[in-house]
């Protein structure tokens, strides 16, 4: 098959359909087949335009016609073309009249999977957890909103620097996010970038550089005495007593909420939870201490072991529970609001959430133990940077540390 000759990029103005101004549009031209396809660029006045370099001319002193901007944008299409060609020498696709319309109305999939369509795709086929899907799917949305509210086009060609900056600046300046949201959105877009370059739905390549490293936010747990306050509180309310009971088990057994949600009596046997952690499929074996079976016990006659009590609810309700039980230590925790780290102080109870349950089990049992490896064991966790995400220490425990470090000097 003999190589195929790809079509260029003409530049001209139409000195004939001039605008109200008396301007001439700038049109892009490809010819294909035959056939002309044509793009509207931008408008200027006739003498500025330069036949010869199908280019805008510096304005004459004292004038502007914005020939930088114009021809910037002149030669990122032709670039554009370029590699859109190559590409499509690459996939094997011939440069047809249809490829070269979709072309100039800004899409850049060989394919014919525009972004969107391979995102969806993506995550369709994504083997994860139904709230770990959810979390990804709503990333998706907010690129969507972010694409709608800046009117700024996404595409596999558009996720570049230009993107980035803008983006970033939406995040955290215009919604006011954290900078660890903006490094979990970037990580995710990263992901489906990535894929779709393996699926051969893009040659893009700029989104590599990317950057946005996750700072170390504060670990929130609760000490041996605060959960002792916790658990043997009577609280008057239904709810909140479910509320407790299901946080205190995690706090007992290292569970994470959505393994907490799904715990039946299935799972326990002789004192023994086995259960295959939801999220990494990581198969627990934990012996029960007494405290979870006498939890366990508040729901006999029952196929759920705990009570149901969705995430959000969870973490109202936990919040109320810890503030009733004088959980009201002031707490120093790092802010990263607007991509700025500050320190603030607030009562323990207002920092208390579902999470707090895994990281209180995890900080308090390496304090007890001090052996690295039985914690991830009985965390379920295999690697040491995520054990330190759960891991906190606190004044007492840092105290106890210094003493026994030089106790026999």
């Amino acid at each position: 098959m003999p190589k195929q000759i790809n079509p260029k990029v003409i530049f001209y103005i139409d000195k004939v359909n001039k605008n109200k101004a008396k301007q001439a549009p700038i049109k892009a031209n490809i010819t294909c087949k035959g056939k002309n396809h044509t793009k509207i660029m931008d408008h200027i006045i006739e003498s500025d335009w330069n036949s010869t370099a199908q280019r805008v001319r510096p304005a004459r002193p004292g004038k502007d016609n914005n020939h930088e901007l114009i021809n910037k944008k002149l030669d990122n299409l032709q670039k554009e073309f370029e590699t859109f060609a190559i590409q499509c020498e690459i996939d094997k696709a011939e440069l047809t009249p249809d490829l070269i319309k979709r072309f100039l109305n800004g899409e850049r999939s060989v394919s014919g999977k525009p972004f969107w369509q391979a995102y969806d795709e993506y995550l369709l086929i994504k083997i994860i957890e139904p709230k770990t899907l959810q979390n990804y799917t709503l990333y998706r949305t907010k690129l969507q909103e972010f694409e709608k509210e800046k009117k700024y086009r996404i595409d596999y060609h558009t996720i570049n620097t230009a993107f980035f900056d803008l983006y970033k600046s939406y995040v955290l300046t215009e919604k006011g996010l954290s900078w660890n949201t903006l490094a979990t959105a970037i990580k995710k877009l990263r992901f489906f970038m990535n894929w779709s370059l393996d699926k051969h739905y893009h040659i893009e390549k700029g989104f590599k550089e990317f950057s946005v490293t996750e700072k170390e936010s504060t670990v929130i747990f609760l000490t041996m005495d605060e959960l002792s306050k916790l658990f043997h509180f009577d609280f008057e309310s239904k709810r909140l007593n479910q509320a407790r009971d299901k946080f205190c088990f995690g706090c007992f057994t290292g569970l994470a909420f959505s393994d907490l949600y799904g715990l039946t009596f299935e799972h326990i046997n002789n004192g023994t939870l086995t259960k295959f952690r939801q999220k990494t499929k990581i198969r627990l074996d934990i012996e029960l201490p007494d405290q979870a079976i006498q939890i366990l016990k508040r729901y006999p006659d029952k196929f759920n072991a705990l009570p149901k009590l969705s995430h959000q609810k969870m973490n109202v309700y936990i919040k109320q529970c810890c503030e009733k039980a004088g959980i009201d230590t002031p707490t120093i925790y790092k802010d990263f609001s607007k991509g700025i780290t500050t320190e603030l102080i607030l009562p323990k109870h207002k920092l208390v959430g579902s999470h707090t349950a895994r990281k209180t089990f995890i900080s308090n049992f390496y304090n007890m133990t001090k052996d690295v490896n039985l914690t991830k064991q009985n965390a379920g966790i295999t690697q040491d940077k995520t054990l330190k995400r759960y891991m906190g220490t606190n004044k007492e425990m840092e105290r106890a540390a210094m003493k026994k470090a030089f106790e026999n000097l």
